[in-house]
């Protein structure tokens, strides 16, 4: 089954534009939207595991048990004119031994740090026990501080030295890997891994021989599949194909695409240009009509139409060559009426 074997490489061939745009896809989309960062959840930290140096990308889910002061507000612009909504809340936090960080929190996570936020202040009026204040949960990435958001963390210092050496310059941006949500990073890997799929889909119909299913249909209406496959590898490899198609005394055989079509001579009674529609417009193909009433178009020129046409009224001499209003009609109502010629040069060779 070398030819079957062959014939598969070719599929993959065909497919291969494609399979490449999909994998381009798929890998652009996974490493330049940082879809590899989704790893870091399945393994996070808490901020007493982290050092001052692992501090900045790590993924972090932790409880915060207390808010020392909000420090910055991130709000929306239209037209360079504030919109007054708050996109974000940034509040001082502990990291430990001494030293301070930011938290930035969103949407439905900044009520309930308002709330945390409120809890802590009553506290310090001494109205509250510590152990009443509500911990606030978070997940998110640690990122560095820049730009305005760090000088408004270091201004809460003042000319306080020793404070400002004690406040990191990282901030956990809670809810967030990278510069997306979790839920909207987990969405750009499956589209990632949607494009692999269809990368994949193909390749694996192409080595598995599914495109050639109607080869070996076709090879197995024969009494021994494993010689008439033999034969019509021989033919393959000893027949020019003429504007793709191969013919033969006992084979036609061309690709529709990736999709290999292995047919009888007496199969097809019927050949004729034709234009069929393709994305709005007409463009040029042969039609073979076969006995069971099946079609196979095969988008070409005008010129090589013409060129396969006329080795086809060599090569095929029992099928009729041509578009007329009567042959149409027999094959709509008689095809056997067609395939009565190639009946009388087989019953003439036999």
């Amino acid at each position: 089954m070398k030819w079957l074997k062959q014939l598969k490489l070719v599929s993959l061939r065909a497919r291969a534009p494609w399979i490449g745009v999909c994998l381009a896809l798929a890998i652009g989309i996974f490493w330049g939207g940082g879809c590899g960062s989704l790893v870091l959840c399945l393994t996070p930290k808490t901020l007493s595991e982290l050092t001052e140096e692992s501090l900045e990308g790590a993924y972090v889910a932790d409880s915060i048990p207390y808010l020392h002061v909000l420090y910055a507000r991130e709000e929306a612009f239209r037209r360079d004119e504030p919109a007054g909504e708050v996109l974000g809340l940034y509040y001082a936090i502990d990291f430990g031994e001494g030293r301070y960080m930011g938290l930035c929190v969103r949407r439905g996570d900044m009520s309930r740090a308002e709330r945390v936020m409120s809890a802590c202040q009553v506290y310090r009026y001494g109205e509250l026990p510590r152990e009443k204040i509500p911990v606030l949960p978070v997940s998110g990435t640690v990122k560095a501080m820049e730009g305005g958001e760090l000088d408004c963390f270091m201004a809460l210092a003042g000319e306080n030295e020793a404070l400002a050496a004690a406040m990191l310059p990282y901030y956990v941006d809670a809810g967030r890997i990278g510069p997306r949500t979790v839920t909207a990073q987990a969405l750009l890997a499956l589209t990632a891994l949607a494009f692999l799929l269809l990368a994949l889909f193909p390749a694996v119909r192409a080595l598995s021989g599914a495109y050639q299913r109607q080869v070996v249909a076709v090879l197995s209406q024969s009494w021994s599949r494993s010689i008439a496959a033999e034969r019509a590898g021989q033919f393959y490899d000893r027949t020019q194909p003429v504007c793709g198609v191969r013919m033969g005394p006992e084979h036609v055989f061309f690709q529709q695409g990736p999709k290999s079509v292995l047919l009888r001579p007496w199969d097809v009674v019927w050949a004729y240009q034709d234009d069929l529609p393709r994305f709005h417009r007409q463009v040029h193909a042969v039609l073979l009509r076969t006995a069971d009433g099946g079609q196979y178009a095969l988008p070409m020129d005008g010129e090589r139409a013409g060129q396969l046409l006329e080795a086809m009224s060599q090569a095929l001499p029992g099928t009729a060559i041509g578009y007329t209003e009567e042959t149409e009609r027999l094959y709509q109502e008689d095809r056997s009426a067609l395939s009565a010629r190639w009946e009388e040069i087989r019953a003439a060779k036999a």
